[in-house]
């Protein structure tokens, strides 16, 4: 069996996740503040955890994460990803908000995204109304706050050339979608910084 890789940051340990992690994951998604923020993913036993991971996993571009602490790796606190929109998805245990752990790796999960998509231009990202925690960690992280989901996504197509690289985004979310009828949520994009070449 092959070992998972695994990535670290100043205080954070990162490895993808897989159905091992089902556990856990239920867990952390048991929690009502956990449960009440999510905007597509739910589950309630292991079965449909593990069967969710297992879809997360073998999509095209999958890129999801566990995470634990580096000094205590065995207890996973949380999860950062790309949903099946492929939208940014993240997810904490309540116990380890507030202490900078989502600014932290979704600085890291941004910059692993977009050098191992280097097609790809922006990131779409929705937050409940009155979810300041979460507004505040991507504004530190550079995501902008547009009106809409189809703001969003006209930052997401538009932006750099076809459109058509990016996991199939565009195509999902077209306006008869389901996905565009989430109302009581704020919109972000987040724009691939431009590197200067020195």
């Amino acid at each position: 069996m092959a070992r998972k890789q695994v990535f670290v940051t100043e205080r954070l340990l990162l490895q993808p996740l897989d159905p091992q992690n089902a556990e856990d994951l239920l867990v952390i998604f048991s929690f009502d503040e956990v449960r009440s923020q999510m905007l597509t993913t739910t589950f309630s036993t292991i079965d449909e955890t593990t069967e969710w991971i297992e879809a997360v996993s073998n999509r095209p571009n999958s890129s999801i994460f566990s995470i634990s602490l580096r000094q205590n790796s065995s207890e996973m606190i949380g999860i950062i990803g790309l949903n099946s929109f492929d939208r940014l998805l993240y997810s904490f245990n309540p116990d380890f908000w507030g202490a900078g752990y989502c600014t932290e790796v979704l600085r890291w999960f941004l910059k692993q995204l977009f050098e191992k998509q280097p097609e790809r231009r922006t990131l779409v990202a929705g937050v409940h109304n009155g979810n300041e925690g979460s507004v505040r960690v991507l504004l530190k992280c550079g995501f902008v706050e547009v009106d809409s989901l189809e703001n969003a996504m006209s930052g997401f197509s538009n932006r750099g050339g076809n459109g058509d690289s990016q996991g199939g985004e565009v195509e999902i979310l077209e306006s008869s979608s389901p996905a565009n009828s989430y109302t009581n949520f704020t919109w972000f994009y987040f724009e691939r910084p431009l590197v200067v070449k020195e």
